[in-house]
């Protein structure tokens, strides 16, 4: 007896809403009633809408390769769990960079899960098609893609200690590339 395919999809889409809904009670009310005040947390706004994106994004690619095949072995109910892990660290790091924006630990920090996470899922869609022969992977899973994605996490870790703020912005490039991405290859 195997894991239930069904159950394992709504519990990690019960989480992805979780974690999505953590992340928007982290953001904090400007302390003036101005356009200023708006304006001076716009860190908080950036961190928080990569990490909505990155996680809209990501249940968008789960929900896809989760259809695509019929049994949950237990290794790819562990490596789930793994890719589940990070997920969760992701509001965790979004409110710590909402504190300290300009702090190179939290930037690098943030930086360090999302590159975790999305190498977790690399290795969960290996996983699958090894347990799977006659799934092809998709698009958004070709080498060239995840290179570009690790390398540019792995020059946001390194700026965040230069100039703390790039790394936020680093991040926010690789979440528009891969938003137009997936939105062009959707279209075809």
């Amino acid at each position: 007896m195997g894991i239930d395919k069904e159950r394992l999809i709504v519990f990690t889409d019960a989480i992805i809403a979780i974690a999505s809904t953590i992340m928007v009670l982290e953001l904090v009310n400007p302390h003036v009633p101005t356009l200023q005040g708006l304006a001076q947390q716009w860190p908080v706004f950036l961190a928080y809408l990569n990490s909505f994106a990155m996680i809209y994004l990501a249940w968008y690619k789960h929900d896809n390769l989760f259809h695509k095949f019929k049994k949950v072995s237990m290794r790819i109910f562990y490596l789930n769990g793994v890719w589940i892990f990070f997920l969760t660290m992701v509001p965790f790091a979004t409110g710590w960079i909402g504190e300290f924006p300009f702090s190179p630990l939290p930037e690098c920090s943030y930086a360090v899960i999302l590159f975790l996470w999305t190498l977790s899922f690399e290795v969960l869609d290996m996983q699958i098609i090894k347990e799977n022969p006659g799934l092809k992977r998709d698009y958004y899973h070709e080498p060239k893609i995840r290179m570009f994605n690790y390398v540019c996490f792995i020059i946001a870790m390194i700026v965040a200690f230069i100039e703390p703020i790039m790394c936020l912005t680093i991040i926010f490039v690789i979440s528009i590339i891969n938003v137009i991405a997936i939105s062009k290859k959707h279209n075809e």
